[in-house]
């Protein structure tokens, strides 16, 4: 449509430039504008006698919500160093709290990286009240950061927490608040590094939980290596009674006692998957299914199930 409007356009101002045919014109080889346009044409130039009006759009023209549509798929990076330069009402729509819901700080997965100690104010004065989803890495998991968003982010309710880099845990002694209206958490774990010591500070605030995701080192270990249980899953069934769905992936240390501790405790589960867990066989499955009346999804892709034990 737009491209029919652009060459009626041309061809309007295009034939306009040419002299008119003085006389009653009935030679088929005359170039005059008159002659030149057929009916069609015609027809088509008035229709479209608005397209001039039009012509001078500007993207400031369109309505804020399409603006921030738009903006929506630029970077963070972007929209704090570039956009918001371009004028006031750009500086304005990029410090939209819309754009700023979802925010990940983890490098793999952003083109920008914040300094420790810019994070706290960005919490503080960006984010705020908007914050509906954070990626931390484990350099920024310190008691500091995680009572800023508790305090000041109160409607987050998606977080990571990427321990798997992770070479030793600060010390959460003086933990004492996490964000308590959590919907969904996801815990990347590290092989050496034991969580218990964070954990035991944030249980009482996992009752909201209802999506659990603890992404393990199934790619990073071997087989004949020790597995270390660096994070209590019998303490966590017991403080999240309202888990609808549980993503074990690639947890070398889960086995099928676990999932028997799971089922005695979260009976509104639907999901569950243990993709990559070696040590699960299915010797649980009887049990999983008899106590779980609402799993509707069960997952146990590359685990060690056996034949004897697998149960319909």
């Amino acid at each position: 449509m737009l491209l029919a409007q652009l060459r009626s356009y041309d061809i309007y101002h295009k034939v306009a430039a040419e002299p008119e045919c003085t006389t009653l014109c009935v030679d088929v080889e005359c170039r005059c504008r008159g002659c030149r346009m057929s009916e069609e044409e015609h027809g088509r130039i008035g229709e479209d006698s608005a397209l001039t009006e039009h012509v001078g759009l500007h993207i400031n023209d369109l309505p804020e919500k399409s603006l921030l549509s738009v903006l929506a798929y630029v970077p963070h990076r972007e929209l704090a160093k570039t956009v918001a330069l371009v004028c006031r009402k750009w500086r304005l729509l990029s410090y939209n709290g819309q754009l700023w819901r979802d925010m990940t700080f983890r490098a793999e997965y952003t083109d920008y990286s914040v300094q420790a100690q810019a994070i706290m104010a960005l919490i503080s004065v960006r984010l705020a009240n908007q914050l509906r989803s954070i990626d931390l890495p484990c350099e920024f998991i310190t008691v500091p950061v995680v009572h800023e968003l508790a305090n000041k982010c109160p409607g987050v309710k998606r977080m990571t927490l990427d321990f798997s880099k992770a070479t030793q845990l600060y010390d959460f002694t003086d933990l004492n608040s996490f964000p308590s209206n959590l919907y969904s958490l996801c815990i990347c774990l590290s092989e050496v590094v034991f969580l218990e010591g964070f954990m035991r500070r944030v249980y009482s605030f996992l009752s909201s939980l209802k999506v659990l995701h603890l992404i393990g080192t199934f790619d990073l270990s071997s087989e004949s290596e020790e597995k270390f249980e660096v994070i209590n899953i019998g303490k966590i069934r017991s403080y999240t009674p309202n888990l609808r769905i549980v993503n074990f992936y690639g947890v070398t240390f889960v086995e099928d006692s676990h999932l028997e501790m799971l089922a005695a405790s979260c009976i509104h589960l639907e999901v569950l998957a243990v993709n990559y867990c070696l040590q699960v066989t299915g010797s649980s499955l009887k049990h999983l299914t008899s106590r779980c009346k609402k799993l509707q999804t069960l997952l146990l892709r590359h685990t060690g199930r056996e034949c004897c034990h697998t149960y319909y």
